[in-house]
C-alpha cells in the first residue's frame, strides 16, 4: 500500500518524528540536558553543617540548585559545567542522604554518595595549641572506635566521655593566629570536621589561701573572665606542661603575721574541664622549712618545673613531688641573693629565655627594682632588663604577682597592697621598652597566669 504525502503532510510527518526522538533521548538517546551526578566530595560531613562539599558531574550549566537530605545547600557555585561546590546544611541525624542538583534542563540525584556523621559543636578550650587538653562537644560521638586528630597531627589520651563529649590532648600545631586548624571525629559514622582557631588561651585561679576558689578563662583584650572550674584550693602558681597537664602550687595560708604559716601547700595537678585535684607533694625545701613553700609563681620549661620562693626571693626548681631546689645550689636557698623584698611573677617565652619581675614593681616610687630581668635557669643569676613604665595605675598597686607569655605578648596581673579594696588588673607588658597598658580589673583574688600556648 502506497500513501501520497502532501509538501505540508511531509512536514507534519518529519516534526512528529523529531518530538518522538526528543521524548526518547531521557532514556538513553544521548540528547539530554538534564545534570548527572557522578561523585562527591567529601563523602561525609558535620552533622551540624557548615562545610563544603565539592561535586563533580554534566551538565550544571550556570542555574544549579542542590539539596542535601532536602535541605537547601547554601553559598552554591558552579565552578564549570562539570564541577560545583556547595555549603551543606544542618543534618538530624547521621547516615546517608539524597543529594539533588537541579538545573533548568531538569535534575539528578543519588542517595550512596553522601552522607553525614557525628555533630561537632564546639571546643574548648576555643583555640587550639600544642600539647593541651581539648573538649570536643557534639552529638553522635559514641559509635565504635573513636579516632580525633588536630591540625592533621593524631589526638592522644583520646577519651569518649558520653555521646555528647569527646577529650583528647592535641598532638603538634602547625602555625599561628590567625590561621585555624581542622578537629576530626571518626567513628562508625564517618569523619566530622569542625575549624578551631590557633592560638593561646589565658587561665587564671583566685590565690587565697585556705580558701576555696575558682578556675577562670580570660579575654585577653577585654579582662573579662568566665568561670571554668571550682577549685577547692586557693593558688598563686598556674602553668601547663609539655604532656598536657595542668600544675599549681596551693597558696599559702598565713596565721596571725606573715612569717607564720600554717599548714602546708601542696602541688597539684589540676583536671582542665572539673577543676578535681590530684596531690603531687608537699612544698617544702630540702631543709623541710615550710616556710619555703610560699611560691608566688611557677612555669615549665623543657621538661622542669621553675618558680620562685619568697623565703629566700630566689629562683627555684621544683620536683614533682613538691620537693624545692635552689638554681645551681642543688638544696633549697636559705639567705635571699636576689636582693628583691619578695618573690614576683616569672613566665618563659617562646624562643625559652625566662622573664621576671621583682617585688615592688607597680609603681615607680615604691623601689628602685621597678623593671624586667632575665634569669639563667643554670645558675639563677639575674640580667637587668628595661625599666618598667607604668601609667594610669594606682599607688596603691605594688606588685606583679603573675606573669605569662601567650602569642608573643607577655602578660601579667598587677595588684594592690594587701588589703586594699582595688582588684588586680590584667596588664601586657612591652619586653623591648617595658611599657605597661592597661587591659581590665579582674576578680579580687585571682593571682595566678596560665596560657595554652607562649
Amino acid at each position: 500500500m502506497h500513501i501520497r504525502v502532501g509538501v505540508w503532510g511531509c512536514a507534519l510527518v518529519v516534526a512528529a518524528v523529531m518530538a518522538n526522538l526528543a521524548g526518547c533521548s531521557g532514556g538513553g538517546g544521548g540528547g539530554s540536558k538534564k545534570p548527572t551526578i557522578d561523585t562527591i566530595t567529601p563523602a561525609t560531613a558535620n552533622l551540624s553543617g557548615g562545610e563544603t562539599i565539592a561535586i563533580a558531574g554534566n551538565r550544571f550549566g550556570d542555574a544549579a540548585t542542590v539539596t542535601v537530605g532536602g535541605g537547601a545547600c547554601t553559598n552554591v557555585v558552579v565552578v564549570d559545567d562539570d564541577n560545583l561546590t556547595c555549603t551543606v546544611p544542618a543534618g538530624t541525624a547521621p547516615g546517608l542522604v539524597t543529594v539533588e542538583v537541579t538545573t533548568d534542563d531538569g535534575s539528578d540525584d543519588v542517595d550512596d554518595e553522601f552522607g553525614y556523621a557525628s555533630a561537632i559543636v564546639s571546643i574548648y578550650p576555643a583555640k587550639i595549641a600544642t600539647g593541651i587538653p581539648l573538649e570536643i562537644r557534639g552529638d553522635f560521638f559514641s559509635a565504635g572506635t573513636v579516632t580525633v586528630s588536630v591540625g592533621g597531627a593524631p589526638c592522644t589520651s583520646v577519651t569518649v566521655v558520653n555521646d555528647e563529649t569527646v577529650r583528647c590532648v592535641t598532638g603538634t600545631i602547625t602555625g599561628a593566629p590567625p590561621t585555624s586548624a581542622a578537629v576530626r571525629v571518626t567513628n562508625d559514622h564517618g569523619t566530622s570536621s569542625f575549624g578551631g582557631p590557633i592560638g593561646g588561651v589565658l587561665f587564671a585561679a583566685d590565690g587565697r589561701g585556705g580558701a576555696v576558689g575558682n578556675l577562670y578563662l580570660i579575654n585577653e583584650l577585654t579582662a573579662q573572665t568566665t568561670t571554668a572550674a571550682a577549685l577547692a584550693m586557693g593558688l598563686t602558681g598556674l602553668t601547663f606542661t609539655d604532656d598536657g597537664r595542668l600544675l599549681g602550687a596551693e597558696a599559702t595560708q598565713y596565721g596571725s603575721t606573715a612569717s607564720l604559716v600554717v599548714g602546708t601547700s601542696q602541688l597539684v595537678s589540676i583536671d582542665l574541664f572539673t577543676g578535681a585535684h590530684t596531690i603531687m607533694g608537699s612544698l617544702l625545701g630540702t631543709d623541710g622549712n615550710v616556710n619555703h613553700a610560699s611560691i608566688p609563681d611557677i612555669f615549665w620549661e623543657a621538661g622542669t618545673l621553675f618558680g620562685w620562693t619568697e623565703a629566700s626571693d630566689d629562683p627555684i626548681t621544683i620536683e614533682e613531688d613538691g620537693t624545692v631546689h635552689g638554681l645551681g645550689s642543688g638544696d633549697h636557698p636559705t639567705t635571699g641573693s636576689s636582693g628583691f623584698s619578695y618573690g614576683s611573677g616569672m613566665s618563659v617565652d617562646d624562643d625559652g629565655t625566662v622573664w621576671f619581675v621583682g617585688g615592688g614593681v607597680a609603681n615607680p616610687t615604691s623601689g628602685t627594682d621597678n623593671r624586667l630581668y632575665l634569669v639563667n635557669l643554670a645558675t639563677g643569676t639575674l640580667t637587668t632588663g628595661a625599666s618598667l613604665a607604668f601609667t594610669g595605675i594606682a599607688t596603691s598597686y605594688d606588685r606583679i604577682n603573675a606573669l605569662a607569655f601567650m602569642d608573643g605578648t607577655l602578660y601579667g596581673v598587677a595588684s594592690p597592697t594587701n588589703g586594699d579594696p582595688e582588684p588586680p588588673l590584667l596588664i601586657s607588658i612591652n619586653t623591648s621598652s617595658g611599657g605597661i597598658t592597661v587591659i581590665g580589673p579582674l576578680p579580687m583574688d585571682i593571682d595566678t597566669l596560665a596560657s595554652t600556648r607562649r
